[in-house]
């Protein structure tokens, strides 16, 4: 099991499993100087064996058989300031994967095992080098695909969210100390808490849970950015305005009809938010050859995965003609922004009159002149686009948390917690004994730190840490 034990010593490789200049191999635990001095022989050799020097990295060989030896490096890293709070070595040698394979093996050998996801982070959490909502953060991060995802998970790894939790459960836990103790010495006429006190801060503890749980962005909706399809006939421009809203070389250009087969994404930054722009396959009136075939399938069918589409129309070419292409593909009205791209490349007259055929089919105010080549007018058009995308574009604020199902619904139960307890006081503040009825306050206040404390990782089964755990990559 993951977490029945941190006396073995684990390995991992700590880089991707790819051919590389350098790639690290990462040990932690007890042993794990004792099989450094075993597997690696230092240039210095005297210096491998010392402990107490300040020196700690240090060039030589790995020996991965009798016949093998590899140059390379080790770093050694003395606990308990450590990543896992354990001695931890690091094997720096060519990214060979079948070097790789080679110093695992030997490893195996000299008595480490095998780390399974989440290992290493989990070592940190239970030796008490970070806490559990850090260890989910360290997750986020190394997952983030974009920059409100890393946003989010630097807030919670910084320990703001922990402290904000770790606060409330204290208040909670001295609400219940206290509660109890008016429950122990009723006979004897001693209030430790008055009814008054007592409402007065399961209100505030209530409410500052709810504010908290109302000012979060749910991560679901930061993982899946929204997305910008860019559609139009075959060389409109598609590529060009990608690259040029993208500020990136993603999409190949070229006055090639056809050069684009497949969807290809990027990310598209507009001050604070961001959308998954994704150029298609250009229309085709006649569509030639098994590979444009399948690249127009392959479009139609991820046109269902649009938030928006951005639809380019060529001004040198035929408007109707370029709007028949694009309206077999039933591309969503309420979803559609128009631009009409080239506009550098013909005469004002030419200009007027081919917008003109667009908004007499798509309204007026709802086309967009632009040049992607030089840049011309795509301020308006990302103006319209973001504004629109308002409700399903997300960012998260400076200080803002987002919140995975678990930690949304533990903070839900410590909320529903003290509004029993609200509820539970009420009743009891119209008794002439206030006393009879208070285990039901207290228990509903339990109810809710149990609630915090899950959150926090004091009162957690090791089923559910195991659970928490092997969602991590290995090596992390």
């Amino acid at each position: 099991m993951l977490l029945s034990s941190t006396d073995s010593t684990i390995f991992a490789l700590a880089t991707p499993r790819l051919a590389c200049g350098m790639s690290i191999l990462r040990i932690s635990g007890p042993d794990a100087f004792s099989i450094a001095k075993r597997l690696f022989l230092a240039d210095d050799a005297n210096q491998i064996c010392e402990e107490k020097i300040s020196a700690n990295a240090y060039s030589g060989c790995l020996r991965l058989n009798d016949d093998l030896q590899v140059r390379g490096y080790c770093w050694k890293f003395h606990k308990p300031f450590t990543y896992t709070g354990q001695d931890i070595v690091e094997f720096h040698i060519i990214g060979s994967p079948m070097l790789i394979r080679l110093a695992e093996q030997r490893l195996t050998e000299l008595g480490a095992k095998p780390a399974q996801p989440g290992e290493f982070t989990a070592r940190a959490f239970l030796n008490g080098r970070i806490n559990l909502t850090q260890a989910q953060a360290i997750r986020m991060l190394t997952e983030a695909q974009n920059d409100a995802q890393i946003s989010s998970a630097i807030e919670m790894l910084e320990g703001k969210f922990h402290t904000l939790i770790i606060e409330e459960y204290e208040r909670i836990r001295d609400l219940v100390s206290k509660v109890e103790a008016n429950i122990d010495f009723s006979e004897e006429d001693i209030e430790l808490i008055s009814v008054t006190e007592l409402t007065e801060r399961i209100c505030e503890l209530k409410d500052r849970i709810e504010d908290l749980l109302a000012s979060s962005v749910d991560r679901k909706q930061i993982e899946n950015l929204p997305r910008v399809f860019i559609v139009g006939a075959a060389n409109v421009g598609k590529s060009t305005l990608m690259n040029r809203l993208t500020g990136s070389e993603r999409a190949i250009c070229s006055s090639l009809a056809g050069t684009t087969r497949d969807v290809i994404s990027a990310v598209w930054k507009r001050k604070d938010r961001e959308v998954l722009l994704c150029d298609t396959a250009g229309a085709m009136k006649n569509v030639k050859g098994q590979i444009d075939i399948q690249a127009l399938a392959r479009t139609r069918d991820l046109l269902s995965l649009a938030d928006m589409f951005v639809v380019v129309f060529d001004v040198c070419e035929d408007i109707l003609q370029q709007v028949q292409l694009i309206e077999s593909w039933r591309v969503n009205e309420r979803k559609k922004i128009v631009v009409l791209n080239k506009s550098d490349s013909v005469s004002s007259d030419k200009l007027r009159e081919q917008l003109g055929k667009l908004e007499e089919i798509y309204g007026t105010g709802n086309v967009f002149a632009i040049s992607a080549r030089l840049g011309l007018g795509l301020e308006e058009l990302a103006e319209r686009v973001f504004t629109q995308l308002t409700d399903v574009s997300v960012t998260v604020g400076q200080g803002q948390i987002a919140l995975d199902a678990r930690m949304r619904e533990l903070l839900l139960r410590a909320a529903q917690g003290l509004a029993d307890a609200q509820r539970d006081i009420a009743i009891i503040a119209k008794r002439e004994n206030v006393s009879l009825g208070l285990e039901i306050v207290a228990e509903s206040l339990s109810y809710s730190l149990r609630a915090l404390g899950t959150l926090l990782g004091k009162d957690i089964s090791e089923d559910i840490l195991e659970n928490i755990f092997s969602e991590f990559c290995i090596g992390k």
